[in-house]
């Protein structure tokens, strides 16, 4: 066997230059899992480390609306449990020489033992405690509520009824992870300016939390005790520990497995390029393999030198996407904040390195086996035939199951790397047979162009048969730049229909303002003013409680089997109401609304999607604790609620006689004419400091920039399958190098220019890129439309920026790199290569 070590050895840095194709494709891959892997494992490891940091405590409680009940401090005093009260709210904020500008801000009141954990940094201070930093009627506020209010250190801004003297600039929250969504800028003030300010008032939508430091107890002790000393509160428990749980590193987790099996996709799209590569070096080899098959070596010799060479050549490639991603990754995570609060190292961890191992691997061998299969049974004779000519023969049973093993391998491992989570199948299933899908639609559309006499009569001959020929790129092209052009053509299609919609709504429907925690005694001072203004238009009211799910049918929700898209219920609370009637934008779909006298036992009324995740129908009773009251009510019927309405909407409406003696406030909509929004928010916000406006364009701003966000990783997706694409056709293009010289040299000797073989290539991938662009343009438009008719639920429309951009990309992408390609053959000599194929 050392023979053949020594010939595995010479091969492998003899040809390493034949196979640059092979490994740009198969380091492509493995550079967008390593640098999605790594970012993303930084991110927890980091969040995981500071988790205590991030939650504000080792323990959290928390409750909404009301503040803790006395006894709960008291008895946390008792006990010597070190924890901080912290408030959080929206209110609005003003400048009095501002003129228009009214902001909403994001309120925090602390006390005097914050931040248990972490720093809090304010610019040019150090902050050693609270009581010493912060005065009375004193604040520190974020960066941009400086700049939208034209304001600065040491000035005095209104924030409800009160003056405060804006101390200092908030630099890092040790307890605030993201700033990916943030309605308004942060103001932090001492909890006893937040008691007297009273903006906390009997049902507004406020957030008290009590963090804990543990000493000499568990975090599960702590919680026990205060489960078991105070039943009845309403309270809700974090802990550190379980940090995954928090709806931000939901969200970076989501996205991370979306990166990720795109990432894996494109890796996958790769063998395309590693298989014409592998073909294109043992067509190159095929004299060599006849020679030593002629010299006594065995099938199992050929196959093991080349395997060999090919799992060289691999790990030479994983190494470089590796390194690549581990490196891009850390400049990513040095350079740019990715809208998170926290302090981000790159970590070298062994699940990435096997994650890439194993991927590059497996998708090597899947699309190596077969042609290393076919060359080892290369025949002596074949010594005496043209290569072209020698015909390719299946390989047997054991390769075929092998591949299919591999194959299946690359699917369950991706599958168990997202715990077998439902929506990682569908993905990878997805994945897999859209790949499947654009290979068979490739395939079909070269059978149907062989079938078609009328292409023929208006294409070059040379161009056509180029085109059908079996080595011809034509398959793989369609295949990699189909996908990609497809994922662009649909992502820019679905945000056009997006943004289009959400424009027509507030444009046609949609209310000027959203008005919350409007209390009882301002209402009807509130309705009067808005309703008696010149530019009123419409207004919409209704009771606004908070609320939490407790059971399902009489079990307690902690038991009960949530649907993935139900365990919100668990975690939060919800907006609720009560109504005689059925609110505007819902619709009942089943069961029937309660009449306008209803006087009886508790009724629901509860969105439909709603009612399916939670598995419940009508008759069946839901339990919900309101201000700290359990309340059971049977589900009178569902509804279907019009979310795109801009509207006021709830999961859950009560029948009439449960709530209305309950100390809750109002929340509202009003709209008024375009021209005069800035004028009728101001007058709004002078007489009701307290209540708090959102208005609609600024919510629906901040919404939509997250959404480009997604939208950019979405196109970066598509943008590296287009990249992956573009080497595969180059590795195509090298494979049928030998065909397309022997044709040129042809062309050449009966008197042929090189322009004009020059304009015959560029035909050929022409037509190939608009082949491909029609096809990415049909299947883009079926996609766009199903996701946004189907998935989102709007109405969809044809963006022609969408429908032209992306071909004409397509198309002039696949021409320069067709021509790039083939220049070498534009400049070979007749003589030269006659001499090569002669020999």
């Amino acid at each position: 066997m050392n023979y053949i070590n020594k010939i595995i050895l010479n091969e492998t840095k003899k040809n390493i230059f034949h196979f640059k194709v092979f490994i740009i494709c198969l380091a492509l891959g493995v550079f967008s899992i390593t640098l999605v892997s790594t970012i993303s494992n930084s991110i927890f490891s980091s969040i995981q480390k500071n988790a205590a940091t991030i939650l504000g405590g080792e323990v959290q409680v928390s409750t909404r609306g009301t503040y803790f009940n006395k006894q709960i401090l008291d008895w946390l005093n008792q006990n010597n449990v070190v924890f901080s009260e912290i408030t959080e709210m929206r209110t609005m904020a003003y400048k009095k020489d501002s003129g228009d500008k009214n902001i909403l801000v994001d309120l925090k009141s602390i006390d005097d033992n914050y931040p248990l954990f972490g720093k809090l940094k304010i610019e040019n201070k150090n902050i050693e405690s609270i009581s010493t930093s912060l005065s009375e009627n004193e604040i520190f506020v974020g960066a941009s509520l400086l700049q939208r209010l034209n304001s600065k250190i040491g000035e005095k801004i209104f924030i409800g009824n009160n003056l405060y003297y804006i101390k200092g600039i908030i630099i890092h929250e040790p307890d605030r992870l993201t700033n990916l969504v943030s309605i308004g800028p942060r103001v932090i003030m001492t909890k006893k300016d937040l008691e007297k300010s009273k903006l906390n008032t009997a049902g507004s939508l406020v957030n008290h939390k009590i963090n804990i430091r543990l000493i000499n107890k568990s975090e599960k002790k702590i919680v026990n005790e205060i489960k078991n000393r105070f039943p009845t509160e309403p309270l809700r428990f974090q802990l550190a520990s379980l940090s995954s749980q928090t709806s931000s590193q939901q969200f970076i987790n989501q996205l991370k497995v979306i990166l990720l099996l795109s990432a894996i996709t494109a890796l996958f799209l790769g063998g395309l390029g590693v298989a014409n590569s592998i073909n294109h070096y043992l067509a190159k080899k095929h004299k060599e393999i006849a020679i030593l098959k002629s010299l006594g070596f065995q099938s199992s010799h050929i196959f093991t030198i080349y395997l060999a060479q090919t799992i060289l050549m691999s790990l030479l490639g994983i190494l470089i996407g590796y390194i690549l991603g581990i490196i891009s990754g850390y400049i990513i995570l040095k350079i740019f904040p990715l809208g998170l609060a926290i302090e981000k190292k790159a970590y070298l961890d062994i699940e990435t390195l096997i994650l890439a191992l194993s991927y590059g691997l497996i998708t090597s061998l899947i699309f190596s086996l077969w042609p290393l299969a076919q060359a080892k049974d290369t025949k002596p004779s074949s010594l005496f035939r043209y290569i072209s000519n020698s015909k390719k023969t299946i390989p047997s049973k054991f390769f075929i199951l092998i591949v299919g093993i591999l194959f299946a391998s690359q699917i369950l491992l991706t599958i168990f790397l997202f715990d077998f989570s439902l929506n990682s199948i569908f993905f990878v299933l997805g994945g897999f047979s859209l790949i499947s899908f654009f290979y068979l639609i490739s395939n079909l559309t070269i059978y149907l162009l062989k079938q078609s006499t009328f292409l023929k009569k208006y294409i070059n001959v040379f161009v056509f048969t180029n085109i059908l020929a079996p080595n011809s790129p034509s398959t793989n092209l369609i295949t990699c730049f189909g996908i990609g052009l497809t994922l662009l053509i649909t992502i820019s299609m679905v945000e056009y229909n997006l943004n289009k919609e959400i424009n027509l709504s507030i444009k046609d429907t949609a209310p000027s303002f959203f008005i919350v925690d409007i209390q009882k005694s301002q209402y009807n001072s509130l309705e009067k003013l808005i309703t008696e203004d010149e530019d009123f238009i419409e207004l919409n009211s209704a009771p606004s409680l908070r609320g939490r799910l407790v059971k399902v049918k009489n079990i307690n929700i902690e038991k009960y089997r949530l649907s993935d898209d139900a365990k919100w219920l668990k975690r939060y609370d919800f907006g609720a109401t009560f109504s005689k009637k059925l609110p505007i934008n819902s619709f009942v779909i089943d069961g029937q609304w309660w009449s306008k006298n209803y006087s009886g036992p508790p009724l629901i009324s509860i969105d439909k999607d709603i009612a399916e995740n939670l598995r419940v129908k009508i008759g069946d009773t839901l339990t919900f604790n309101i201000l700290g009251r359990d309340i059971t009510a049977k589900i009178a019927n569902l509804r279907e609620v019009d979310w795109q309405s801009f509207g006021i909407n709830f999961f859950v409406i009560f029948s009439p006689g449960i709530l209305e003696n309950s100390p809750f406030s109002y929340l509202a909509t009003a709209k008024v004419t375009k021209e005069n929004e800035v004028k009728v928010y101001k007058k709004i916000t002078e007489n009701f400091p307290n209540i708090t406006i959102i208005i609609l364009k600024e919510a629906i701003l901040t919404i939509m920039s997250t959404l480009d966000k997604i939208s950019n990783a979405a196109t970066g997706i598509s943008a590296l399958t287009i990249l992956v694409g573009i080497f595969v056709l180059a590795g195509a293009i090298s494979a049928s190098y030998d065909a397309r010289t022997y044709d040129s040299i042809i062309l050449k000797v009966i008197g042929a220019s090189p322009y004009y073989i020059f304009r015959l290539f560029l035909q050929e991938f022409l037509y190939l890129g608009i082949v491909t662009s029609i096809i990415s343009v049909v299947i883009g438009i079926i996609l766009s439309w199903a996701i946004t008719t189907q998935l989102i639920g709007i109405n969809f429309s044809l963006s022609m920026f969408s429908l032209i951009y992306p071909p004409i990309l397509g198309v002039l992408l696949v021409s320069l790199i067709g021509l790039i390609g083939t220049r070498k053959i534009l400049r070979s000599r007749i003589n030269t290569s006659l001499r090569i194929f002669s020999s």
